[in-house]
C-alpha cells in the first residue's frame, strides 16, 4: 500500500492509503526580473551570487481513508508543521507545515471511503534520512565532502581557548572567534548564531562571516589554539 511519513507516523497506520504523489520537481529560483527599456528581454538578478535561493512550493498527496479508520483522528494528525517523507522518494525528508484546509469526499455512497488530499507547503531542499554528515576534524587542512547538490549551512562545534581563525579553502566566509574560557563556541551558520556549551549568545565575541561548504570536497584550514572541530554538514538536496 502506498504511503507517506508525517513527523514520523506512517499514514498506513492511520488507515490512510495514498493515491496519487505529488510529482518530484525543481524548487523555483529567486530571482529579480529588471526591464531595462531599449533593451532585449530582462534582467535576471539572484539574491546571492554565490548561492542560489530558492521558493517553498507546495506538495499535494491524493489519499484515501479506509474502512473503519476514523476522520477525525486523521484530522488531528495532519495539521501543523514537521518532516514528511513521500513514499516515491522514500529516502528523502522534506520540512514542510500543513496550512490549507482538507476536506474528505464520499468516493461512493453507501461506502465508508473516503477520498481527501493532504496539502504540504513545503521548504525547497530536502535531507537525505541516511546522509546526516558529522565530522571530527583534529587538524587544519582536512577535508570534508558534501555530497549534497547544494551549498551547506553547517554547525561548526569549535574546540580550543583564546582567539582562533577558521575558513573553507576557496571561500570568502572566514570566521573568528574567541573561545575564551569556554572550552569551545559553537557557530551556526544555518541560525547565524554563535552560543556556548550552556547556550549562552556569544556573537559579540565573533567577527566576519559563517562558513559554509560547496558542493563536493572542501579543505577546512584554521588558524590559532584549535584542538577540534565537530562539522554538523546538514546537506541538503534540490
Amino acid at each position: 500500500m502506498a504511503y507517506f511519513i508525517w513527523n514520523g507516523v506512517n499514514s498506513q497506520t492511520k488507515g490512510i492509503e495514498v493515491l496519487d504523489y505529488p510529482p518530484v520537481v525543481k524548487p523555483q529560483e529567486r530571482i529579480t526580473q529588471v526591464t531595462v527599456p531599449g533593451r532585449q528581454g530582462d534582467l535576471m538578478i539572484p539574491e546571492k551570487e554565490d548561492e542560489p535561493m530558492f521558493e517553498p512550493y507546495l506538495r499535494t498527496v491524493t489519499c484515501c481513508l479506509m474502512p473503519g479508520s476514523g476522520i477525525h483522528d486523521a484530522v488531528a494528525w495532519l495539521r501543523g508543521s514537521g518532516t514528511v517523507t513521500f513514499g516515491n522518494e522514500p529516502d528523502m525528508i522534506y520540512e514542510a507545515r500543513i496550512i490549507n484546509q482538507i476536506s474528505f469526499e464520499k468516493i461512493m455512497r453507501g461506502h465508508e471511503h473516503r477520498k481527501f488530499a493532504v496539502p504540504f507547503y513545503c521548504q525547497p531542499l530536502k535531507a537525505k534520512a541516511e546522509s546526516s554528515l558529522a565530522v571530527t576534524i583534529n587538524s587544519s587542512g582536512s577535508q570534508i565532502v558534501n555530497p549534497g547538490d547544494v551549498v551547506s549551512h553547517p554547525q561548526w562545534i569549535v574546540y580550543g581557548s583564546g582567539v582562533c581563525k577558521f575558513s573553507v579553502e576557496g571561500r570568502s566566509d572566514e570566521c573568528q572567534i574567541d573561545i575564551g574560557n569556554d572550552g569551545y563556541l559553537i557557530v551556526d551558520s544555518e541560525l547565524m548564531i554563535c552560543t556556548n556549551g550552556s547556550g549562552k549568545n556569544r556573537c559579540s565575541r565573533m567577527r566576519a562571516e559563517y562558513p559554509l561548504l560547496n558542493v563536493g570536497t572542501n579543505t577546512v584550514n584554521w588558524e590559532g589554539s584549535i584542538t577540534k572541530i565537530v562539522v554538523q554538514g546538514r546537506c541538503r538536496w534540490l
